[in-house]
């Protein structure tokens, strides 16, 4: 039986209950009086049918009222109750806890709608599990391709690296050697030289930064510091600045691990200014951290692809190889630390904690989660 027949039944029911109750306590009523009596209503004078007529209005008007009264009562107690448990069970699955259980009493419909739920609920939970394991293979393959592009490039820069150092020193021999006789035409093919061999280096090193794994060797260190060692290693043409600091700060870190974050941000930094604009980096102390802001003039950093820049191979630049910033977030990560990027201005924006443990498991290589201090 439906819900709506359960309800039409009670509501006739109860008309049915009250109807002739009224009806009979009228008639008994009026058989007791005369078929001529009048009756004074407010200084008029009915007679016995109209007064019967009224009598028979209102009972069935109480009988009306009263099944509204019942009809409310069961909505309230069963229906409104009922669409409750499947609020509060909702929310829950929301939640995630799919295995929360819904016990509907009444209907067939509410026993419908409860089962129609528990469908729902192993939908979901089906689902989750699929994510879940596409997500965990997803990874799986996604590190075993890293590993093995890693693996292949790193034995490909080391056999680079060694014949290039080769021609370097023959170009700079050669230079040298000739630097009286050298033409206009020629001393710019030596500079082409040179800058494609700087290239070429500085791609060897982005690989050789993100592959090799080596314990961190802690030491205190200024920034300001640290950032003239990196601007001295840095080619930047006479139009860009790098502006420091104005107050330094005292970095318990690896040098030469951090050299390498900061020369990729200034390298990035420059190959976004072109020839003009400069580089601001500030420097804020707080209580057990310091953040490290490095700034520039730059046209900024494409919003869809801001959320990708730290991805390995992830590169909008020809000669890039998409390991700059993915070997800025390991170093970062492997200090306890955390870096991201903003817009509007350009911003890399570094966490670092005040004390690095200097356990002897860091020593030794054996990195630690990061502890997810939100910048």
């Amino acid at each position: 039986m439906k819900m709506s027949s359960h309800l039409l039944l009670m509501f006739a029911l109860s008309l049915l209950a009250m109807a002739p109750a009224a009806f009979l306590l009228s008639s008994s009523l009026l058989e007791n009086i005369g078929p001529q009596a009048k009756f004074g209503i407010l200084g008029y004078d009915v007679g016995k049918d109209l007064v019967f007529s009224a009598i028979v209005a209102a009972s069935v008007m109480l009988a009306l009222a009263f099944a509204f009264l019942v009809f409310s009562l069961y909505v309230s107690k069963n229906v409104v109750a009922q669409i409750h448990k499947v609020q509060v069970a909702t929310s829950h699955v929301l939640r995630g806890k799919t295995n929360y259980k819904i016990d509907l009493e009444g209907s067939d419909e509410l026993e419908q709608l409860a089962k129609s739920f528990e469908l729902l609920k192993s939908s979901l939970r089906k689902n989750t599990e699929l994510e879940r394991e596409l997500g965990r293979s997803k990874t799986e393959l996604e590190q075993e391709r890293l590993v093995t592009i890693g693996l292949i490039a790193s034995r490909l820069a080391h056999d680079i690296r060694n014949p290039l150092s080769v021609i370097k020193n023959t170009v700079e021999i050669m230079k040298l050697k000739f630097k009286d006789h050298l033409d206009d035409a020629t001393e710019n093919q030596f500079a082409r030289l040179a800058n494609s061999i700087s290239r070429i280096s500085h791609q060897i090193d982005d690989v050789l930064d993100y592959v090799r794994e080596s314990p961190l060797q802690i030491k205190s260190i200024s920034l300001i510091e640290l950032i003239d060692a990196v601007v001295q290693s840095v080619k930047k043409p006479e139009g860009i600045k790098i502006i420091k600091p104005d107050n330094d700060v005292v970095l318990e870190c690896d040098q030469k691990k951090m050299e390498v974050v900061f020369t990729n941000l200034f390298v990035n930094a420059i190959q976004a200014l072109g020839e003009k604009g400069h580089v601001l980096v500030r420097a804020t102390e707080q209580k057990n951290h310091i953040i490290i802001d490095v700034e520039d003039s730059g046209p900024g950093i494409p919003r869809n692809m801001l959320d990708k820049i730290f991805e390995p191979l992830f590169t909008t630049k020809q000669t890039g190889t998409g390991l700059g910033l993915p070997s800025c977030k390991n170093i970062v990560e492997q200090h306890h630390g955390k870096i991201i990027a903003a817009n509007n201005p350009t911003r890399f924006i570094i966490k670092l904690p005040k004390k690095q443990v200097r356990k002897s498991s860091v020593q030794s290589g054996q990195t630690h989660p990061n502890n997810g201090v939100p910048i």
